[in-house]
C-alpha cells in the first residue's frame, strides 16, 4: 500500500512539473513576441521624437519631400525589423 501511494505521488510530482514547464514555455512565447513587437516600435519613436522637434534649421524641413522622408524611413526601418523577427519566426 505504501508503495503504490509513493508511485501515485512520484506520477503527480511528474505531472505537475509537466505543467509547470509547459506553462513557462507558452509565457516565454508570448515574452519573445512582445519583445520583438517593443523592438520595431522602439526606432520609430525615436524617429519620430527627433523629427518632433521644433528646429528652425531642420534640412527636412525646407525641402518638399521632408514629410514623405519621414513616412518613408518609419516604415523602411519598421517593415525591415519585423521581416527579420518574422523570417526568425520570433513574431
Amino acid at each position: 500500500m505504501g508503495s503504490r501511494l509513493d508511485g501515485l505521488r512520484d506520477s503527480l510530482s511528474s505531472l505537475l512539473d509537466l505543467h509547470l514547464a509547459l506553462q513557462s514555455q507558452r509565457m516565454n512565447e508570448v515574452m519573445r513576441t512582445l519583445t520583438a513587437v517593443s523592438v520595431v516600435f522602439l526606432p520609430l519613436t525615436f524617429l519620430a521624437g527627433v523629427w518632433g522637434m521644433n528646429f528652425e534649421h531642420m534640412p527636412e524641413l525646407a525641402s518638399p519631400y521632408g514629410y514623405a522622408l519621414a513616412w518613408g524611413s518609419f516604415l523602411l526601418v519598421g517593415g525591415l525589423l519585423a521581416y527579420t523577427f518574422k523570417r526568425r519566426g520570433w513574431w
